[in-house]
This record gives C-alpha cells, sequence and structure tokens, in this order.
C-alpha cells in the first residue's frame, strides 16, 4: 500500500480521486510525496488515538482528528454518493 504507484498503492489511489476531490490542491501537494504523506497519515491517526486514551492534550489531540477527517472528506470521499459511502465515515 505504501507506494508511490503499483495497484493499491495510495499514489494511485490518491491519483484516482484527484478529479472529484473538493479541494484538488490538497491531493496535488500530497502527490509531491505519496509515501510520506501517508506515513504521516498513520502517525497522526496514532497519536490522535493515544493522546484521546491516555488523556494527553485531548483538546489537540481531538482538534487533529476533526482535521485529518475534514481533509479526508474533502478529497477522497467528497464525491462519494451517497455520502454515507464515504471511506471516512468511521472516523
Amino acid at each position: 500500500f505504501m507506494k508511490d504507484a503499483g495497484s493499491g498503492s495510495i499514489g494511485d489511489m490518491m491519483r484516482a480521486v484527484r478529479d472529484s476531490s473538493a479541494i484538488p490542491a490538497l491531493v496535488d501537494m500530497s502527490l509531491e510525496s505519496p509515501v510520506a504523506f501517508g506515513y504521516a497519515i498513520a502517525l497522526g491517526e496514532l497519536a490522535v488515538g493515544i493522546g484521546t486514551l491516555i488523556g494527553l492534550l485531548t483538546r489537540v489531540a481531538a482538534l487533529g482528528g476533526a482535521l485529518i477527517s475534514l481533509s479526508l472528506w474533502l478529497t477522497v470521499s467528497w464525491a462519494a454518493e451517497p455520502y454515507y459511502y464515504g471511506n471516512d465515515l468511521p472516523y
């Protein structure tokens, strides 16, 4: 999954959703280094979860989680029809 290109890679997924996203500039920015962006999102999600569970900077962790969720909604699942089929719903 964490590859620039190839079947099922994060780079190919970003290129596939670029034209249907609400803010294509965000996808373009992440396409400069898709693997680093994928790791940053993964580490951010872990930091949000750990911060929330142990009560460390809970409000900052919640804000980080909201920003990650918003960015995924505006880029990946903006064009999902109906909206609740979007892959950011579990977040």
